[in-house]
């Protein structure tokens, strides 16, 4: 595995307007058929339900072959069919076309990354979309983790599908998501929000419970839209519920295997966003660490037991291929890195798997050491609304890690990062923040949503001039959804 190498296309606006096109068209093609293999019909989806509730019995909880299982079964046929029109479509003119900007040396989902403009979504998979004439809208709920220090706050990782855990909403009498996301919606004149809660678990019964109240006393029609594939769904699709009334607004937590996701969601592309973002907009609210080669992140450690190096790939959250170490200079370095992109492979049968058909490439990055609470380490999650008619911050939870800081720390990979390692599925658990702190990171997560938003607006808003000449995908996109 080798680190992501540095992007650089030639100006979009230089390039011919039928290479332009031939960008676009290939990016909603991949779109497309990322997403078919996931909708095959009832069966699938109650195939997969079917595994996951065997999964989560006392006696599969523990088995490491259910869950390659499931991913096989779920997620099988979207990588094979994906794969295979990507095979056919290898040398097609469209092909020829992108392969003069980008020379073979960078995925197609990067073009989507500030780069292409104009990019029509596919209805059912929209994440930032806006019709006046209607006023119907989608925005996306992002999750932001940060580290907290003495200099500021330091942006981790943008994720889409944040699992609201029942854990998270418990922490409240009444949970600043569903308070602050139905009086976004509710003050801006729309009558009926719809909620798309994510992947990985269903919508907890108070969280739930609280949608149905709030929503009620504000007047708005309430709709939950389920994901198909978790156990005890109500919903017979994957992706948004058609809009068929007007004033709508739907705020989605889920993750799609699309462009605009990717732009969201995946490291490497977050990253970039937001590092153009704060050239150009000189915005102070949050930091990036040092990113990208081992030469570009390398910064001498101190005498404490911290790390001062993090390696990453790219596509992986909860904590999944991650890799600490602690380098006091960069002579015979070579061994200690290789061991340590090994050591970022995920663990067990079906992060495997999906490895296989994933993104290999990571990055390095400068470990930014945190005030400790109580002798253990802790980030903030915040919650965020990000949307075509504005953004608005939703809440904020520290997450506190379960294992204490050790007394000393040797040089080479760190062997046990349990106790730098701030994620709930290492044990982590949930805190509320305090009201200064809470006031801090709101301006932090607002200013991530402004250079996320920019971002989007800048490749799928309806400003692009030359949207006209996609307008035809738009409506292939709508036929085929």
């Amino acid at each position: 595995m080798k680190s992501l190498p540095p992007i650089s296309f030639p100006p979009f606006e230089s390039l011919p307007e039928e290479t332009r096109r031939a960008v676009v068209r290939s990016i909603v093609r991949e779109d497309r058929w990322r997403m078919a293999g996931y909708e095959l019909g009832a069966l699938h989806a109650a195939a997969t339900r079917g595994l996951r509730a065997l999964a989560s019995t006392r006696r599969f909880r523990r088995s490491h072959l259910l869950p390659l299982l499931i991913s096989a079964v779920q997620s099988g046929p979207a990588r094979g069919l994906h794969g295979i029109v990507r095979a056919l479509t290898r040398f097609s003119r469209d092909a020829r076309k992108l392969a003069t900007v980008t020379r073979g040396r960078t995925e197609l989902l990067d073009l989507s990354v500030r780069y292409a403009r104009g990019i029509p979504q596919a209805p059912a998979y929209r994440g930032y979309w806006h019709d006046p004439a209607r006023q119907n809208t989608v925005g996306v709920a992002v999750g932001i983790d940060f580290i907290p220090s003495p200099a500021g706050w330091w942006f981790v990782e943008s994720n889409l599908d944040s699992a609201l855990r029942a854990e998270r909403t418990n922490l409240y009498d009444h949970d600043p998501i569903v308070a602050n996301l139905v009086d976004f919606v509710a003050s801006r004149g729309y009558e009926r929000l719809i909620v798309v809660p994510g992947n990985t678990v269903r919508l907890d019964a108070g969280m739930l419970t609280q949608f149905e109240k709030e929503s009620a006393r504000r007047g708005l029609a309430l709709t939950i839209a389920d994901d198909k594939f978790l156990p005890g769904s109500r919903s017979q699709s994957l992706g948004l519920p058609p809009l068929t009334e007007s004033r709508t607004f739907v705020a989605r937590i889920r993750r799609f295997h699309t462009a605009l996701d990717y732009l969201v969601a995946d490291k490497s592309a977050a990253y970039r966003v937001l590092r153009s973002y704060l050239a150009e907009s000189g915005d102070r609210s949050f930091h990036l660490p040092a990113t990208g080669t081992l030469e570009e992140t390398f910064r001498p450690p101190g005498n404490e037991a911290f790390p001062n190096l993090v390696y990453k790939l790219s596509e992986w959250d909860q904590g999944q291929a991650v890799v600490f170490m602690k380098l006091s200079s960069l002579e015979g370095s070579e061994e200690i890195v290789a061991t340590a992109m090994f050591a970022a492979r995920p663990r067990g049968a079906a992060y495997r798997f999906g490895l296989m058909f994933g993104r290999r490439g990571g990055f390095f990055q400068s470990y930014v050491k945190s005030a400790p609470a109580g002798g253990h380490l802790y980030i903030v999650r915040a919650h965020v609304l990000v949307s075509p008619v504005g953004n608005r911050f939703l809440s904020a939870h520290r997450v506190v890690a379960a294992f204490p800081l050790p007394e000393s720390l040797p040089d080479g990979v760190v062997k046990d990062s349990r106790p730098f390692l701030v994620n709930y599925s290492a044990g982590a658990r949930y805190e509320t923040v305090p009201r200064d702190e809470e006031a801090s990171v709101a301006r932090a997560a607002l200013g991530v949503a402004a250079g996320l938003g920019k971002a989007l607006e800048y490749g799928y808003g309806e400003s692009y001039p030359g949207l006209e000449a996609h307008a035809t995908l738009e409506k292939e996109n709508e036929r085929t959804s």
